[in-house]
């Protein structure tokens, strides 16, 4: 059924600065897109009005979320700096205290209570933050290397994440009544319930929104399928010629993207996958590929790369 598929490009957005992570709202009516220079740069989605820019971190900005109401925007640079917005007003509710010299990811929790970040530098860590109040929690080692991914999952009880060292792991979060977390703090990161020894750096991660299997690319350009419950490989999909930058499952679940770049010289593919049958779709070149993203319908996705372009593609039909 999805094997008369074809990538077409639909439109491009040139900007003045480097697009790196994308991200939809909860209803996908608009996204954001952290850039360089430290603004987050936000258009309405699918007319593409430009809508607001973000602003007050300083560098490159490699991690940001959205609230599930919508109504709050965390992002955060790579020398530290993490900043919560209103998405309406783009007022800035707080700036957050600098706990670590970068931060590569990050997520808040379903109840709009916690933030987690992992660290791009340093001691590698997971760092708790409490949303309302504006105040550190703690963090936890769990990795060596960069945290590439993290994510709260089954419905807030449980935290995945994934490094650079090639480990993924799965801890308990016990979380408490915000006013309560501060004499709880030593509690609150549980034990590791699963642990996963894949020994390759581990570039990207995307859990499929039922949460019964992740994705997986990696430094060597191999991309597997993988069962989140028990952590069996379910099917290696292909190994590809460049290491893989990022990945995703479409809303639907039936498709899946995967990007992949040469970091010397910048060449690049995307990839489309029938997730169903794990069979290859189609694949075409693009070059300084930082980050593609599903729109919340599965026909459409967008890319950033570093030529400064946000590019809107349309998965058809070949016969449409």
């Amino acid at each position: 059924m999805l094997k008369g598929l074809f990538i077409q490009e639909k439109k491009a957005i040139r900007t003045s600065r480097t697009p790196f992570i994308i991200k939809f709202n909860s209803v996908g009516s608009r996204f954001y897109v952290g850039m360089s220079k430290g603004t987050i740069w936000s258009w309405d989605f699918p007319s593409l009005n430009f809508y607001k820019v973000y602003n007050g971190l300083e560098s490159n900005v490699y991690a940001l979320d959205i609230s599930n109401d919508d109504n709050i925007l965390i992002g955060a640079d790579s020398t530290g700096n993490m900043i919560a917005w209103n998405t309406n007003n783009g007022d800035i509710i707080r700036n957050f205290e600098q706990k670590a010299d970068g931060i590569k990811c990050l997520t808040i929790s379903p109840d709009i209570n916690y933030i987690l970040t992992g660290e791009l530098f340093g001691f590698h860590r997971l760092q708790l933050w409490d949303l309302r109040e504006g105040t550190y929690i703690r963090d936890i080692t769990l990795h060596r290397g960069i945290i590439t991914f993290v994510d709260f999952i089954r419905n807030g009880k449980k935290i995945i994440s994934a490094s650079i060292g090639g480990k993924i792991k799965i801890i308990e979060f016990n979380s408490k009544e915000t006013k309560n977390v501060y004499k709880q703090s030593k509690l609150i990161f549980g034990k590791v319930l699963k642990k996963l020894e894949y020994n390759i750096p581990i570039l990207a991660i995307r859990i499929c929104p039922n949460e019964k299997r992740f994705i997986l690319g990696d430094s060597k350009g191999k991309i597997t399928l993988w069962n989140l419950e028990t952590f069996e490989m379910i099917k290696i999909l292909d190994s590809q010629v460049y290491p893989i930058q990022c990945i995703d499952f479409s809303k639907s679940q039936n498709l899946l993207l995967s990007g992949s770049k040469n970091l010397d010289s910048l060449r690049g593919n995307i990839t489309i996958w029938n997730s169903e049958n794990n069979e290859k779709i189609e694949k075409i070149g693009i070059d300084e590929l930082n980050y593609i993203c599903f729109a919340k319908r599965s026909g459409t996705f967008l890319s950033s790369s570093g030529d400064s372009l946000i590019r809107i593609w349309e998965i058809k039909e070949k016969n449409s």
